[in-house]
Parts: structure tokens; C-alpha cells; sequence
């Protein structure tokens, strides 16, 4: 069976309206091309646009991210 390719952007405090290709499946209006090269890449593949972050802020949900694990289940959830 032939392995799929995958691609994960993760990017950091980024608002889905500040890319284009998002902009368009949330009905905002049209201000042009503001990312046009992820916006290819997303024409052709799948992209979740529901998903949901299990933290408010960069550590632990990257940390979630790569570990399947909830902040309260990896430990890493404070500032220090």
C-alpha cells in the first residue's frame, strides 16, 4: 500500500481571514490575493476548515499537536 504524502503548516497566531483561501469558504468579501501560493496548495488538497485548538496559545496546543494529547494529559499548560 503506497504511503500519502502530508503536508502540516502549523502557523502561530494567524487568523483564518488572513488567508485568502479561508476568507472565501467564511464568505468575507474579496481583497485579493493575499496568499496565493498557500492558496494553490490548498486547491488541491484537503484542508480542515473546522478545526479547533485544545489551548489558547502556542506551547501546549503544538505540543497537542504532535502528541495527540490534551494539555491536561502532556503537563504542559503555564507560562513557565
Amino acid at each position: 500500500m503506497e504511503r500519502p504524502d502530508i503536508v502540516m503548516i502549523v502557523l502561530d497566531t494567524h487568523r483564518a481571514d488572513a488567508i485568502s483561501f479561508y476568507r472565501e469558504q467564511l464568505g468575507l468579501s474579496n481583497i485579493g490575493e493575499i496568499t496565493p501560493n498557500l492558496d494553490a496548495l490548498c486547491n488541491d488538497c484537503l484542508v480542515f476548515t473546522h478545526a479547533l485548538s485544545p489551548a489558547q496559545w502556542t506551547v501546549p496546543a503544538h505540543n497537542s499537536f504532535w502528541t495527540g494529547l490534551y494539555p491536561s494529559e502532556h503537563g504542559v499548560k503555564d507560562f513557565y
